[in-house]
């Protein structure tokens, strides 16, 4: 058997400690949890399509999403039937920009790029309920 003698003796075991955690192991434990919540990449539905499937598909399945939705509104006469169309996947794209703009924007690393490649604002614009800002690179003048 291993361990110490009084080990099969339970009457000449320690007694139980109550550990209770001080304000400062607290702060600490605090302080962890928020640096862990920073590091770990939140995941949404979005973000997963574009990892497991190539562009392409992810902007023909979101068209057809989005067409579904549309057409569900609409009377069964003006409902947008037949293959997709071209307006709808560059609506898509343009959607999926936006989207990934908006995320690139939200790290924390966009102001050190930001400041590195001189990016500049070019306008503002809105679509659903966020305002967005579209940055552009300067024009440098030629060699």
């Amino acid at each position: 058997m291993n361990g110490p003698p009084s080990l099969p003796y339970q009457d000449h075991w320690p007694p139980n400690i109550d550990v209770q955690a001080s304000p400062e192991s607290q702060a600490k434990a605090k302080i962890a949890k928020e640096i862990l919540a920073i590091t770990v990449p939140k995941k949404d539905a979005f973000t997963e399509m574009l990892e497991n499937l190539s562009l392409w598909k992810t902007l023909r399945v979101c068209a057809w999403i989005t067409r579904f939705l549309v057409n569900c509104k609409r009377p069964k006469s003006m409902r947008t039937i037949g293959p997709l169309t071209t307006d709808e996947i560059k609506s898509q794209e343009v959607w999926w920009t936006n989207y990934v703009q908006a995320e690139a924007t939200s790290s924390k690393k966009f102001s050190a790029d930001k400041l590195q490649l001189n990016l500049q604002p070019k306008g503002q614009w809105y679509t659903g309920v966020q305002r967005k800002t579209h940055w552009r690179l300067p024009n440098l003048p030629s060699r």
